[in-house]
């Protein structure tokens, strides 16, 4: 009620009010209301201004540095989507917008339905995300195992996810994962399949027949579709 009343008292200042009001207590819950206000503030139809650079990194400091709330997470995400895909935005804000996107995949949103979701904004509005080659590897598991690939991080060797099933039915590459960190964002375990098993080891096997690969998760209802990934930005698929 307190932020509809300061709405009502400055409304030609809508944006600066709601991050002020959540500047006086940044919880799970106020960020959410916050940034679901920013959401409708920032329609792509709406006559509102677009935030300043210094409005827009105020909010990005208000935002706790590790992953709140699923709701919270996804509607941040969503306010910096609107504010990357606005046409009358400055070049800085949506560097920053951008920026605070991916990272928001990065972070997930601990809910598999809103994950997916994040991952197509993402994809939309940040077309250079994803993880370099040298930042996840792959190895192969041989035996009766199950598991055919296990995923870990470059630099730490911490292992993150394994590869439990590769199916192919036309065009397309089905990869099931399992994640050997529960509370990892579904959206690194793409970037690390991506990264460290199809474009360093598979690329040359599925080049002349696979187009698209499917993303599923073994142990929630996170599926995703997406191009095969390329080794090089300019090089033709």
């Amino acid at each position: 009620m307190k932020v509809g009343l300061l709405l009502q008292e400055n409304p030609t200042a809508c944006a600066e009010t709601i991050v002020e009001w959540l500047a006086e207590e940044a919880t799970p819950m106020r960020l959410d209301l916050a940034c679901a206000l920013l959401v409708g503030l920032w329609t792509p139809t709406s006559r509102a201004c677009f935030p300043t650079a210094e409005v827009l990194t105020r909010l990005v400091r208000l935002r706790p540095s590790r992953r709140t709330e699923p709701d919270a997470e996804y509607s941040y995400a969503l306010a910096m989507s609107r504010v990357a895909d606005a046409r009358n935005g400055s070049a800085e804000t949506t560097a920053v917008a951008r920026r605070e996107l991916d990272l928001a995949a990065r972070r997930g949103t601990g809910d598999p339905v809103l994950d997916q979701n994040l991952f197509g904004l993402r994809a939309r509005l940040v077309p250079s995300s994803g993880a370099s080659v040298d930042e996840f590897r792959a190895y192969a598991v041989s035996g009766n195992d199950p598991v055919l690939f296990v995923l870990q991080r470059s630099g730490t060797h911490e292992d993150i996810a394994k590869v439990v099933g590769l199916s192919e039915a036309g065009s397309t590459l089905t990869v099931r994962y399992h994640k050997l960190v529960p509370t990892l964002s579904n959206l690194v375990c793409v970037d690390a399949i991506e990264a460290g098993l199809l474009t360093s080891l598979l690329e040359k096997e599925h080049r002349s027949r696979i187009f698209s690969v499917e993303y599923v998760d073994d142990g929630t209802p996170f599926k995703v579709t997406a191009p095969y990934p390329k080794s090089s930005p300019n090089e033709p698929r």
